[in-house]
């Protein structure tokens, strides 16, 4: 066995015993790193930056929920509201991006529709998009934003550190089963909901499987293997999810236009959202394989036992 294979497990078990806080001052301090990391690109207006920013975000609130009991002494809980509340600022203009895309991946003949309408269509769309561009540029400038950094500077760096004698002494993965089990009742909750996967019962449904994928992968590691193939369960069952709303978006906006015949567009994303639906509950049954689940819940009920 090489020295690095020897050093892994010891890596991992370092973690597992690592103080709640202190851990989640590294993730914490990580995924804000990577949020300042699209600022430039999103600024310029590009499509990736700005859809790395909103996964940073998303991720820092779902780590900021999953360890508010042991950041109860600073001001975390305020925090995670500004963040969701910028992240959405942002949704329309990502959401914008991936309608334009779909459009663009069209032709008219496929419409059916003249190529002087379908241009004159495109054209509002872009316009739409270079208003979401100003948007995003005064959010991004914005004292709000400016204010949200200080935030989690003064959190990062001084807050937490001081709160680590304050709060309880829960190890990382003690709180880290306890946020997971959590996070698989709600999806679980939200599956029992989705009678016909409508688009508000499978939207619902998708975000729980992302966050629960959230903390699948930062858990991983102080949890163990079955946690890494849960988070790859997870994240395919959200792909699918995901496509599955972008058409679901895509149908509802296409039946606001009143210039373009959209008949044959909206029966070919219904017939690829019926190909989605199939998917993703063959993957939830993959999902419910006895095996993992057996062994996510011996592995969990084992390490939310207090000592």
């Amino acid at each position: 066995m090489s020295p690095k294979t020897k050093k892994k497990p010891q890596r991992h078990e370092h973690r597992r015993k690592q103080h709640a806080l202190c851990a989640a001052r590294q993730m914490l301090k990580a995924e804000y790193q990577a949020l300042l990391e699209t600022e430039p690109g999103v600024l310029l207006g590009q499509r990736l930056p700005l859809h790395d920013l909103r996964v940073s975000i998303r991720k820092l609130a779902t780590l900021l929920r999953a360890f508010r009991k042991p950041l109860e002494p600073t001001s975390a809980r305020d925090i995670e509201k500004a963040v969701r509340r910028f992240g959405k600022s942002l949704g329309a203009a990502r959401d914008l991006d991936v309608w334009i895309d779909f459009l663009n991946s069209h032709s008219p003949d496929e419409r059916r529709i003249p190529v002087a309408a379908w241009k004159a269509f495109l054209d509002r769309q872009s316009l739409l998009k270079r208003r979401q561009k100003k948007t995003v540029e005064r959010v991004m400038t914005g004292a709000s934003f400016r204010n949200l950094k200080d935030r989690l500077n003064r959190l990062l760096q001084a807050e937490i550190p001081a709160a680590v004698g304050k709060s309880p002494a829960d190890s990382l993965e003690y709180l880290a089963a306890k946020a997971l089990r959590k996070a698989l009742y709600r999806v679980r909750e939200k599956h029992a909901l989705c009678q016909r996967f409508k688009p508000d019962e499978a939207h619902a449904l998708r975000i729980a499987i992302r966050k629960a994928r959230y903390l699948a992968e930062y858990f991983a590691a102080p949890l163990g293997a079955p946690v890494e193939e849960l988070a790859a369960r997870l994240k395919r069952m959200q792909n699918l999810l995901g496509r599955i709303h972008d058409g679901d978006v895509w149908s509802e906006m296409l039946r606001a236009q009143d210039r373009i015949p959209a008949g044959t567009l909206l029966r070919q994303i219904r017939k690829e959202r019926q190909t989605h639906l199939a998917d993703f509950k063959k993957a939830w049954s993959r999902f419910n394989k006895p095996s993992l689940q057996q062994a996510l819940q011996e592995l969990l009920k084992k390490k939310t036992k207090r000592p």
